[in-house]
């Protein structure tokens, strides 16, 4: 039996949440002592809470570049260790990077382990002058080095990791779901009970969309700009994108000015989202850069069609059950999208 401290950032609802989730569970049912620590937000709290494994919050763990925050986050880790000792400490976002450090500055050191839930600043899609990438890639090489072992989760992201030369004691261990834990509503209910949530008659209608953070990486502008062309392959078509984040005003903004507010809705979060998958049509994924995707893997689960950019682990996913497209290529995916009408 381990004792073992899981660590991300936010709490709250997301891809690396999901996957610390199961991974606290699958590693509580081993008969390991499992921990979760996590800074903002309350899905990880609530959920876990929900099968009797303990949560931690941090203060100052955030998703922050500012040292001080960082710095104050190595301290309430390194307080929180001394009080309860760890046999493993497992981060996995970008500012746990920092608790390795609390970790390594123990009398009873515990294994460090990081895993890539996705490239973020280190990946060629993501923005950014090469300036701030190099300086970037230097911090993380620094904060490796309290690691002792590394995992990614796709292929396509070890490879960009091998490029860079960070993957010294690195192994590729893919994301994934037990199916004994999934369930989805049939897609008669799951439009009934969606609908009645989102206030809108579904039963009629063919359904395209997403469930996802409403962020710079889930790229959800190109499925709204491109919206008007898809309904002239599928004029009975309504948009329905899951989940909330930082661009949803930027999104609300752009569906108001191409005059699609009536059937394309952002509805927001909604509590085990994942349930609804057969209520989809067609699941898209549009991401600028992924890890490997939760929900993509529960779309394959419920067999829905999917389609998704080609980019990082997308396509190690999708394979033969569904359809890419170069990312932010309208004419591909237009092209591939028609595939599904026929």
């Amino acid at each position: 039996m381990k004792r073992i401290l899981l660590l991300c950032t936010l709490a709250e609802t997301g891809g690396t949440q999901m996957s610390v989730y199961n991974l606290a569970r699958e590693l509580t049912a081993l008969g390991h002592m499992v921990t979760v620590g996590f800074g903002p937000g309350t899905f990880l709290k609530d959920a876990l809470s929900a099968i009797n494994i303990k949560t931690v919050q941090f203060q100052h763990l955030k998703r922050s570049y500012n040292i001080g925050t960082n710095t104050r986050f190595v301290l309430e880790l390194s307080r929180y260790l001394t009080q309860h000792p760890q046999d493993v400490l497992h981060c996995n976002s970008s500012n746990t990077l920092f608790g390795a450090v609390a970790a390594k500055i123990q009398k009873k050191k515990p294994l460090t382990v990081f895993t890539f839930r996705g490239l973020s600043l280190l990946d060629i899609h993501y923005p950014g002058s090469p300036i701030k990438k190099w300086l970037y890639r230097t911090i993380f090489n620094i904060l490796l080095l309290s690691i002792d072992k590394k995992v990614c989760v796709s292929q396509e992201n070890f490879d960009q990791l091998k490029r860079y030369g960070m993957t010294k004691h690195t192994s590729v261990v893919y994301n994934g779901l037990d199916a004994t834990h999934l369930t989805f509503l049939e897609q008669k209910e799951a439009r009934a009970v969606l609908g009645e949530k989102i206030g809108t008659p579904l039963s009629e209608k063919i359904i395209i969309g997403s469930i996802g953070r409403l962020s710079y990486q889930k790229n959800y502008e190109f499925l709204i700009t491109e919206w008007p062309a898809i309904t002239t392959l599928f004029p009975n078509a309504m948009c329905i994108i899951i989940g909330e984040g930082p661009e949803k005003s930027k999104y609300e903004a752009l569906i108001k000015a191409l005059h699609i507010e009536k059937e394309c809705l952002l509805v927001g979060s909604i509590e085990k989202a994942q349930r609804y998958l057969k209520a989809f049509d067609l699941f898209v994924m549009p991401s600028r850069y992924e890890g490997l995707s939760i929900v993509l893997i529960e779309a394959l689960f419920a067999n829905v069609p999917i389609l998704a950019s080609d980019v990082n682990s997308n396509a190690e996913v999708v394979e033969t059950a569904g359809k890419t497209f170069p990312l932010d290529d309208a004419r591909a995916f237009l092209k591939q999208l028609a595939c599904f009408s026929t």
